[in-house]
């Protein structure tokens, strides 16, 4: 899935008030022809759960310490804390996070 199909999803996710509406106005985006059936819906999932916050979003999803984030994406374990500690990343989450987010699940395979 490419970066803007991803954040697409993202953006619709933010904006539905909720899960089922979410995936029901979504239906199934040509991004996910490639993708088996039963993986679609864990996609759905993990971008829904990065809604309010990208950061901690990527910790539920993929199961990341503070630390490998903060190592193997060569951040500063301290953005990294600041992040969590915020309740959110904004209306649409912080573009650098949304982006992390978005190389974690290419990396954990989750997309």
């Amino acid at each position: 899935m490419k970066y803007q199909e991803f954040y697409s999803l993202y953006s619709s996710a933010i904006d539905s008030p909720d899960f089922e509406t979410f995936v029901a106005d979504e239906g199934l985006p040509p991004c996910f022809e490639d993708y088996p059936d039963e993986q679609i819906m864990h996609i759905f999932k993990a971008i829904w759960t990065l809604r309010d916050n990208p950061t901690r979003g990527i910790k539920t999803v993929c199961g990341l310490t503070n630390k490998a984030i903060s190592e193997r994406y060569r951040i500063p374990i301290r953005t990294v804390e600041n992040r969590l500690a915020k309740s959110s990343d904004g209306v649409r989450g912080a573009y650098d996070a949304i982006m992390l987010a978005y190389c974690v699940f290419v990396d954990e395979e989750i997309i």
